[in-house]
């Protein structure tokens, strides 16, 4: 986006891309975009406000966020995405009836509007750089939410008379690859020049500031030199000892390419750059998923992240109870970093998705579907909830218990500990549409099963590079390093704080990057 914006003003630009294929992290995404107050969905009638998205904001920051920052955020985002619809061309739609995270309870929280997606991209438009150009291996790079959710006449409508998937066939990328492939085109089509399999190792830096960068293209070192660098890498999953220190996580799988390493961190460190962090322990960003046995992605064993809330199914720690709303995950997430006096360890990790066959006849895994087995050592099965909890080595009466206790909520339906199925956003998102409570269904049909669950990384981080509301980097004084820039997942989330919402890492990307080239242009 920097780039992009830079260019349309006359710059000279060019992309290095460390991988071979182009659109990182943003292509493996769902693509949304969480904008609030943008002239989308007040073209459908929908009431928003800057000062409303600044309240609801400031309570996801819950006391994490710098002032000026989300101030910041809530009123340039909208700028930016009419930058890239009015100017850019590229087709964003409301995903309607899609909730904020915390609406109702958060102040400023809406019931629809804030949350954007592109429309199916064809990738003809991208000549030879559609076979160059990310497409997700996770399977959502070819049907919108719109259509997912029914805004369009439900997920049937996705599928030809023949069962194919329509948008795949013609090409037509959705989500995150759909995003990344419009952004690739705009690129392109304003003369940017991009270099995939490039990686920038070093700044050029001097008394001046920033004034290049040291790429390798795998046969040598170049150095290019430039009045700005805007660095967009994305987080660190791929780099053990960051994702130790940062995260405090050991033992975790990830779904971004092993490219994701914080060059930015290195080389923003290198010349004084603040790096900061903006996540308290109880917000680690890191999801839950699983690693199904065989199943592989670029040359790795194939991590996927796991959303719980289906019915059927709950989280249990060793204990065998549940400790969290396990129809929404940042509420699990907070609670997998609880720690008792006195012991060792967490208090809620390890921790299981139990569920029963019912749920297995009902729903995927992944690309598992229910007709598939189950391969072995995926989970483990038994004929009764005390049977599956020896097996797995749960506490056998706490499980028992959690179970029966959690089959009367249903039988009632109204989640008396933890409220599940309240939350209009797992309800839409997570839950079965087709049950009164779509979060709620007993665990009662034999065989029941048990699926250890793994920490997954997505590429969202909780330390970044230190900048200012125009994603110009600070050193450890507080200053700014003159023509040096961060944008995404590169810079501290210093702007929405500890928590979070579905859109906001791509609206980073979004905002920061026009932010940095604008500033780029004025630097120059």
């Amino acid at each position: 986006m920097a780039a992009i914006t830079a260019a349309r003003r006359g710059a000279r630009t060019l992309v290095v891309e460390k991988d071979e294929k182009v659109g990182g992290v943003t292509a493996l995404s769902g693509g949304q975009l969480w904008v609030g107050a943008n002239h989308l969905e007040t073209a459908l009638g929908i009431d928003d406000s800057v000062s409303e998205t600044e309240d609801y904001l400031l309570f996801v920051s819950a006391g994490y966020a710098e002032r000026s920052l989300r101030e910041g955020f809530a009123r340039r985002a909208p700028e930016a995405v009419r930058f890239l619809v009015d100017t850019l061309g590229v087709e964003l739609a409301v995903i309607t009836g899609n909730p904020d995270y915390y609406y109702p309870v958060a102040p400023g929280s809406k019931a629809a509007g804030r949350v954007l997606e592109v429309d199916p991209f064809p990738a003809q438009r991208l000549g030879d750089w559609a076979e160059r150009t990310v497409i997700s291996p996770y399977g959502n790079s070819y049907a919108t939410y719109r259509e997912m959710l029914g805004g369009s006449g439900g997920p049937k409508t996705l599928m030809g008379e023949g069962g194919s998937n329509e948008h795949a066939e013609r090409d037509e990328r959705c989500a995150g690859a759909g995003l990344a492939a419009a952004l690739v085109e705009a690129a392109l089509r304003h003369g940017v020049e991009i270099r995939p399999g490039t990686a920038a190792i070093r700044l050029c830096h001097g008394a001046s500031g920033v004034t290049g960068v040291i790429v390798w293209d795998g046969r040598q070192e170049t150095a290019v030199r430039a009045p700005g660098v805007v660095l967009a890498t994305g987080g660190y999953d791929h780099n053990v000892e960051f994702m130790r220190s940062y995260e405090d996580v050991t033992e975790y799988g990830s779904m971004v390419p092993p490219t994701v390493r914080g060059d930015h961190l290195v080389m923003g460190a290198e010349v004084g750059a603040m790096i900061s962090g903006a996540r308290p322990p109880y917000s680690n960003p890191i999801p839950i998923g699983f690693r199904i046995p065989g199943q592989s992605v670029n040359g790795r064993p194939m991590d996927r992240s796991y959303q719980p809330g289906r019915p059927h199914a709950i989280i249990v720690n060793r204990e065998g109870r549940r400790f969290a709303d396990d129809s929404f995950y940042p509420d699990v997430l907070a609670a997998l970093h609880d720690a008792r006096s006195g012991t060792t360890g967490l208090t809620n990790w390890p921790a299981w998705l139990i569920f029963d066959q019912t749920y297995r006849d009902r729903y995927p895994f992944a690309t598992l579907s229910p007709s598939d087995p189950l391969p072995d050592g995926f989970v483990v099965t038994a004929s009764t909830v005390r049977q599956l909890a020896v097996e797995v080595g749960i506490d056998e009466a706490g499980l028992e218990a959690t179970v029966e206790r959690f089959n009367s909520f249903c039988a009632d339906g109204v989640d008396a500990e933890f409220a599940r199925g309240s939350r209009p956003w797992a309800r839409l998102m997570t839950g079965d549409g087709d049950l009164p409570n779509p979060n709620l269904g007993p665990i009662e049909r034999a065989p029941f099963h048990a699926l250890r669950l793994q920490r997954v990384g997505n590429g969202v981080p909780s330390v970044g590079l230190k900048t200012d509301a125009d994603a110009r980097v600070l050193d450890v004084r507080g200053h700014v390093i003159p023509g040096l820039f961060a944008a995404g997942n590169a810079s501290a989330q210093l702007d929405i704080g500890a928590y979070y919402n579905s859109g906001m890492s791509n609206t980073r990307g979004i905002l920061y990057g026009h932010r940095a080239g604008l500033a780029l242009n004025a630097h120059a």
